[in-house]
């Protein structure tokens, strides 16, 4: 399952599972990617998610609201 998909909430990165992930297919969506309008594409819509999943360091971040937020509900 691709992340960046979740994020954006559309399909960004095409999902290839199990037995949709054959050589084949593979080729075939890398082979997309090399088309200059689709690339462009890709990498706009992940510059955006980029500005979304914010600054680096978002683990700390996140552990951080987690231990505030068990220290409210926990006495």
């Amino acid at each position: 399952i691709a992340l960046v998909n979740i994020v954006a909430g559309k399909k960004v990165a095409e999902e290839l599972l199990q037995n949709n992930a054959s050589p084949e297919a593979i080729a075939r969506e890398t082979l997309k990617l090399l088309e200059p309008g689709k690339s462009l594409k890709v990498r706009q819509d992940l510059s955006c998610i980029k500005v979304l999943l914010g600054a680096p360091g978002a683990s700390p971040r996140a552990a951080a609201i987690v231990a505030e937020e068990l220290t409210r509900t926990c006495p």
